[in-house]
């Protein structure tokens, strides 16, 4: 018991000594795991240390660890941490990402594709073997750059095989350029294959397509490959998304073509004021300006992105029936076809028979005509886009107006409200313009997208359509904008039509090229000011040693005096002057023509046109000639007729014939001394009165016959019909010359020669230039021209249906004034040696003018590509821009010096 007792104590105390040691630290267990929960390792850490990461790194098939984590995947574990409980951290892997490399034997042709991971280079590429020959080297995009095996591959690429050619085998070079002319690659094609495409990363254009020397002409990928190429892509900066469309009513403001008002669909980006058009019902849209008749022959067709537009044109002079076809291509942003004549040929016949008298020899032995290019319409050029809309196929309404329309004088014009037909030059004095100027946009800032869009149309006009830009050596007027661009894009109207001013007047500086009226964005009534300092130095040297020079000469030869208008217009200034007795010169100042019919015996069919109806008036017989002059406006329907050969008794005869035609006579009193005094005929047929006048002039000795629908309501009113035989006689060129003619044959019958002087003659319409001529020569005369845009060459031979005056010896006075028309009269002269031409150098001109519209509702018009030239006798062609010179030059102040020019009309 004893020594039981004595165990018992001593293990007590070995446990109190036990109980009393102080206690060690605590440890933990860290595990590593796998993502997928298995163990990698685990680790004992006492507490408060850190864990040591594993020098080991866990793996896993076709994944890269990246780091440890706790409890938060996407934070990583920091092993500074202390460690104060059990942990386990889980290993994080990446899967590897591959990239493809595609090995090619040639483009497009794959030997093999290979799996690489992204930062890897390739372990190991089987050598490829071609019958045409050895292999080189691996390449990317250019043959000539081989590609470093060694590289780390980081993206997916694709490798194409260089080959050493056999002697017998032929291959050509394919280099393709991107932006600014980047080499982007370079391939070997074999003989009559074709040149693949090659695709383009730049994600601030678009591909359009490919060209080789014109940037205008697509290159055909599926034409084979026989010679070394280069291929220029072609891009389109711009990418029209349509959005939303609103119907706009058009009205047509015009009686010269007979359209119908209307409505038409405006498109619109989203929150975007570029508007664009359907092509389609533009067109239709514009039937009576487009013959209705020949517009249902239309053909319409769009597949695979290409609308053809096609139609066939009789041309009755010719006999001969053209194929006319426009291709609009939406993925290749162009506007192209056969024949520029599609643009025009549609054209409705004008209610102004500005043609009359006037034909073409089309079969003269001399009559030229030299090929030009095709005119295609590149809009990539002009940040332009063309989009389909559903089934819509779209443009923008600026250019389809200017193609389609505009050129031929007839312009849409949209003020942001409403649509208007307008013809020819709208001035302020034209019932439309107060009306197309008013807009709810008025005394508003311009939108950033229509003023980026409004300068790029002004490009794209000045290219294509104004005829000088080669004579000034302009290769784009891009480069002419850049200056100005700062105008060109500021939200304020007016200095947008400042700054358009300035470059149509101080910088192209020519007569042709002149402002119209400000866009509709302005004030309804706001023009840009014109002074003196508007102008650029040749223009304004025209008119300071130019215009105001030869009026002082004109004041000066017939004492006019001081006036405050011209001397050129004044009463002293006779319409005709004898040099001497064997010389006559007429004045002539300007080139006018009048809707006129004319006929050698009366004729009932121009009244029926007029009035549509027949025999409204009895037959005045026994005149030699007849002018019917369609004096028609858009409210009134009238006519006034001329008559030659017909005396005062024949008229006073002719009126007893009208009451017995059932004319009635109406003379009121009146203390009216005019045309009033002598009362009027009216007639009613069919419920519609008529009203006749009838005079004479014993001046001219000219009978005159007024008709229209309606009598005045108050007989001291002023009428319809003035009976101004003198007024008519002036505002038709050929008229007036021919009458001035008949004056000096009559009352000078010594006179051998007589001159036509243009010193003052600004230019006007070329039809009543060509019959001018036509009254002075019966032989055809040459015209020769140079159409800007296709740049082809041409010389017409006109006659007209006059018996000419050509018992006389013709020629001209010309000065530095004479313009336009007459200076394509002095060329017409000097082509055809009709003539002594005597003065100074004319004034230039070569272009006719064509009115232009932008879409902030800017008008101008401009020199257009239609230019008059002269052909030397080699057959060289030259331009008449500076004018022609004169056979015999004199000083200004010697124009009118009758001794002078006797001298030289004697000689």
């Amino acid at each position: 018991m004893k020594k039981i007792a004595l165990s018992i104590f001593s293990f007590i105390i070995i446990l109190l000594v036990t109980a009393c040691q102080p206690s060690g630290p605590k440890s933990y267990t860290v595990t590593f795991k796998y993502d997928t929960g298995e163990v990698f390792l685990t680790s004992t850490v006492k507490e408060g240390e850190r864990v040591a990461e594993p020098t080991t790194m866990p793996s896993k098939p076709d994944a890269d660890f990246k780091y440890w984590y706790e409890t938060d995947i996407e934070k990583s574990f920091i092993f500074t941490t202390p460690i104060n409980k059990d942990t386990v951290l889980t290993a994080y892997f990446e899967d590897y990402e591959f990239v493809t490399v595609t090995l090619q034997s040639n483009f497009g042709e794959t030997i093999e594709t290979l799996s690489v991971k992204r930062g890897n280079i390739i372990d190991e590429v089987t050598t490829p073997t071609s019958t045409n020959g050895l292999f080189k080297h691996w390449y990317v995009l250019n043959v000539d750059v081989p590609f470093d095996l060694d590289a780390p591959i980081n993206n997916s690429i694709t490798l194409i095989a260089a080959w050493t050619y056999n002697a017998n085998v032929e291959v050509n070079y394919v280099s393709y350029l991107g932006k600014d002319g980047e080499l982007v690659a370079k391939l070997p094609v074999l003989l009559n294959e074709k040149a693949p495409a090659v695709p383009f990363n730049y994600s601030d254009v678009t591909f359009k397509y490919f060209y080789t020397d014109n940037q205008n002409e697509p290159y055909d990928l599926t034409a084979s490959v026989s010679e070394n190429l280069t291929l220029h892509a072609m891009f389109s900066t711009y990418e029209i998304e349509i959005a939303n469309k609103v119907s706009i009513p058009f009205e047509n403001t015009t009686t010269e073509f007979d359209v119908k008002n209307g409505n038409l669909d405006i498109f619109y980006a989203e929150n975007g004021s570029v508007p664009y058009v359907n092509v389609y019902e533009f067109l239709a849209l514009l039937k009576g300006f487009i013959d209705p008749e020949l517009f249902e022959t239309f053909d319409f067709t769009f597949e695979d992105g290409v609308l053809d537009i096609t139609y066939q044109y009789y041309d009755d002079t010719e006999d001969v029936i053209y194929d006319l076809i426009c291709t609009i291509d939406f993925n290749k942003n162009l506007i192209s076809t056969n024949d520029p004549a599609f643009y025009w040929a549609y054209i409705y016949s004008t209610e102004t028979n500005y043609g009359r008298n006037i034909e073409y020899v089309l079969d003269h032995p001399d009559k030229e005509y030299t090929e030009g290019i095709d005119v295609v319409y590149n809009l990539n050029l002009y940040n332009l886009d063309l989009a389909v809309y559903g089934d819509d196929y779209l443009a923008p309404l600026y250019i389809v107006n200017q193609l389609f329309a505009g050129s031929s004088y007839y312009n849409v014009y949209f003020n942001g409200d409403k649509l208007f037909g307008i013809y020819g030059q709208v001035s302020s004095s034209d019932p439309a313009y107060n009306k197309i100027r008013r807009s709810s946009k008025n005394n508003t800032k311009l939108p950033e997208d229509l003023l980026q869009h409004n300068y790029d149309v002004l490009a794209f006009n000045m290219d294509h359509f104004y005829g000088l830009k080669d004579y000034k050596e302009i290769n784009s007027f891009y480069d002419v904008l850049q200056t100005y661009k700062s105008g060109l894009m500021n939200s304020d109207p007016k200095v947008v039509t400042a700054t358009v001013q300035s470059i149509l007047m101080k910088k192209l500086d020519e007569l042709h090229t002149s402002y119209g009226f400000a866009g509709y964005y302005n004030a309804s009534t706001y023009n840009p000011p014109v002074t003196q300092s508007s102008y650029g130095s040749n223009v304004l040297n025209w008119y300071l040693n130019g215009l105001y020079i030869v009026d002082d000469a004109i004041a000066a030869k017939w004492k006019t005096g001081t006036t405050s208008g011209w001397a050129a217009d004044s009463i002293r200034r006779p319409k005709y002057w004898l040099i001497d007795d064997n010389s006559a010169v007429i004045s002539f100042d300007g080139f006018e023509t009048m809707d006129i019919e004319e006929t050698t015996i009366w004729d009932d069919e121009p009244y029926n046109y007029v009035f549509k109806q027949t025999n409204i008036l009895p037959a005045l017989n026994g005149g030699n000639r007849y002018f019917v002059y369609n004096q028609s406006t858009g409210k009134d329907t009238i006519t006034e007729t001329l008559i030659w050969g017909i005396s005062q008794n024949d008229l006073t005869s002719y009126a007893s014939t009208l009451i017995n035609d059932g004319w009635e006579f109406v003379k009121e009193d009146t203390t009216q001394t005019d045309y009033r005094a002598n009362g009027y005929y009216k007639k009613t047929i069919n419920n519609v009165t008529y009203m006749a006048t009838i005079a004479y002039n014993n001046l001219y000795d000219t009978a005159y016959i007024g008709l229209t629908k309606g009598i005045p309501t108050n007989y001291n009113n002023a009428w319809k019909i003035k009976s101004d035989v003198v007024n008519l006689i002036y505002s038709d060129s050929a008229v007036y010359i021919e009458t001035m003619i008949r004056e000096i044959k009559q009352n000078h019958p010594t006179v051998k020669n007589i001159g036509l002087d243009i010193t003052f003659n600004t230019g006007g319409n070329v039809g009543a230039l060509y019959r001018i001529v036509g009254l002075m020569t019966n032989e055809p005369f040459a015209v020769s021209s140079y159409d800007g845009e296709t740049k082809s060459y041409s010389t017409s031979y006109v006659t007209t249906s006059y018996n000419a005056y050509d018992e006389y010896e013709w020629f001209l006075l010309q000065s530095v004034v004479s313009f336009s028309a007459a200076n394509e009269l002095s060329t017409i002269f000097k082509q055809n040696n009709l003539g002594k031409i005597i003065g100074q150098t004319s004034g230039g001109g070569t272009s006719s003018i064509t009115p232009i519209l932008l879409p902030d509702g800017t008008f101008f018009t401009m020199s257009s590509q239609n230019m008059n030239m002269i052909r030397l006798a080699d057959g060289t062609y030259i331009t008449n821009e500076a004018g022609i010179t004169p056979d015999y030059e004199i000083a200004i102040e010697d124009l009118y010096n009758n001794e002078i020019l006797a001298g030289i009309l004697n000689n």
